[in-house]
């Protein structure tokens, strides 16, 4: 499975919901967009990708991290949705020791 948060860039637009300030790596610097924390699953042979699950980054509006969301998700794929992965992949940005432990405690390596 691959974790990733990517920000969808709306910079032109004025009055979108949930458009924020936000950085973009895609930018190198902040945007203003969408941003969205989502889920893929790959069998790593033949090059095929599908969606799992995501979640918009708003946290004005709901209080949650990009972290937080990263944790719903892989969560609810394992524990709800049963799917099974040897390896998660995602960003150092969510390396921390607790997520590390959780993500080993679901059986799976990252």
């Amino acid at each position: 499975m691959i974790l990733d948060d990517s920000v969808q860039n709306k910079q032109h637009s004025k009055s979108i919901e949930l458009v924020n300030l936000q950085y973009s790596g895609a930018e190198h610097g902040p945007v203003r967009g969408i941003g969205v924390v989502s889920l893929v699953h790959t069998n790593g042979e033949n090059g095929g990708y599908y969606p799992i699950d995501f979640r918009i980054y708003d946290r004005e509006s709901d209080g949650k991290t990009k972290n937080t969301r990263f944790l719903e998700i892989l969560v609810r794929a394992v524990a709800d949705k049963q799917i099974k992965a040897k390896t998660i992949l995602f960003d150092t940005w969510y390396g921390s020791v607790g997520y590390l432990k959780a993500i080993h405690r679901m059986g799976c390596s990252s």
